[in-house]
């Protein structure tokens, strides 16, 4: 599974970087937590 960052995401949806980990955190987005937040990339790509 490949991830992109909180900050690539953010820039794909056209929102802030904040919004990103929001919604990763909501449960919105499947993502991976460690020191950075990563979006599962076929979340974002489909």
């Amino acid at each position: 599974m490949d991830y992109i960052t909180t900050k690539e995401a953010a820039k794909n949806w056209g929102i802030t970087d904040r919004m990103a980990v929001y919604h990763c955190s909501a449960g919105r987005y499947r993502s991976s937590k460690g020191r950075m937040v990563k979006i599962n990339e076929t979340d974002i790509f489909g």
